[in-house]
């Protein structure tokens, strides 16, 4: 894809294969049945970008939970894996927890975002 890597561009880029990647839950092969569990990876903004994330700048970053940016260091706190498609899609109405736009990937849960390790430990 040669275009600006935002929302807009990645969303029509990759309309086919969302389609196609929603409608196949399960394969079968020599006789036997698969069901399919789908994970998305890649580096963070690429990340943001498909779960509908605003900017790294934003009081709330992380993929996974509504921790706050300057609290994300304290370690005594116990942080859960607490977004979901349901209430992305929820708080992307109002921008909440930075929360812009509507998860491209609407079929898999952020519990199967895998961000890459680099950026986990230099962002985070």
């Amino acid at each position: 894809m040669k275009a600006k890597d935002d929302y807009a561009n990645i969303r029509d880029s990759l309309i086919d294969l969302k389609e196609e990647l929603k409608n196949l839950s399960e394969i079968s092969v020599n006789g036997a049945n698969y069901k399919i569990e789908y994970f998305i990876g890649g580096d963070w903004k690429f990340l943001a970008t498909v779960c509908g994330i605003g900017p790294a700048n934003h009081n709330y970053v992380c993929t996974w939970c509504n921790c706050l940016k300057l609290e994300r260091w304290d370690t005594s706190k116990t942080w859960i894996i607490e977004r979901n498609v349901a209430n992305m899609k929820e708080n992307s109405k109002t921008r909440k927890f930075n929360c812009q736009r509507l998860p491209l990937f609407d079929f898999i849960e952020m519990h199967h975002v895998v961000i890459d390790t680099l950026f986990v430990f230099e962002n985070f």
